[in-house]
């Protein structure tokens, strides 16, 4: 069997950083930090492909626990634009004086909040037992994704932009940190109700990792590239097995 890769059919973020170093020019804070939200944005680009991809193919034992899974995919994006729009956007208004600087990103948040919504329902009643059907995931999917996966991308570029304001942003790096902190806090592996599940993982070093999959009596482990770091490598799936 060919390996299967959650690098499709939803393209990855490239990260500026894998950008300068084939150029060999120099980064700066905002290329790295635009590259951390890169990162997490191919998490959860990663995590949409790996339920697409899956989707058609889930037995009738593992139903409920692939609505669970896609609970907390949702989970997991719903707490990052929420951690955005309550915290990170509001202080770079204040940060940088210009009252709507980030209006744009929140629009797009608009444009795919329904469809995730949509999913949210259908994937809370899967994982309470109810009637499962492959097809309706992916046509789920495919009302919000575009939407998504633009979204995600286009706001790495605004991120780097920031550097017009680099004056007064002495607090940019902080801020990132306590709004991830914040935000992923809920997401530490193995403690309920909510996990990082394995085709959801990016990795910023060379280290082997492995996660739970979705707190079910089931393990799954990654292959992580060795060149994740550039926003292009994949993770390969592996079958689940019985724990």
């Amino acid at each position: 069997m060919a390996p299967v890769y959650a690098d499709h059919p939803f393209s990855l973020v490239p990260t500026p950083i894998s950008r300068l170093q084939d150029s060999q020019a120099a980064s700066d804070v905002y290329d790295e930090l635009a590259s951390e939200m890169a990162l997490v944005h191919n998490m959860i680009i990663r995590g949409l492909n790996s339920i697409y991809l899956q989707a058609p193919h889930i037995k009738p034992a593992d139903e409920k626990s692939f609505g669970r899974y896609m609970v907390n995919w949702h989970t997991l994006i719903h707490s990052h634009h929420d951690g955005e729009e309550d915290m990170l956007f509001p202080a770079l208004h204040r940060l940088t004086g210009v009252e709507g600087l980030m209006c744009a990103n929140i629009e797009q948040h608009k444009a795919f909040h329904d469809g995730l919504e949509i999913f949210k329902t259908y994937a809370d009643a899967v994982a309470a037992g109810e009637k499962y059907e492959g097809g309706r995931v992916v046509e789920i999917i495919d009302g919000f994704a575009t939407a998504l996966v633009k979204h995600l991308g286009d706001e790495i570029p605004t991120i780097v932009g920031l550097r017009q304001y680099d004056d007064k942003l002495a607090e940019l790096p902080k801020l990132f940190q306590e709004e991830a902190e914040k935000t992923m806090v809920s997401f530490v592996c193995c403690k309920k109700p909510v996990c990082l599940c394995v085709g959801m993982i990016e990795l910023t070093r060379n280290r082997n990792k492995s996660a739970c999959w979705v707190c079910s009596k089931r393990l799954a482990t990654s292959t992580p590239s060795m060149r994740t770091a550039d926003g292009r490598a994949g993770h390969r799936l592996r079958p689940l097995s019985r724990s």
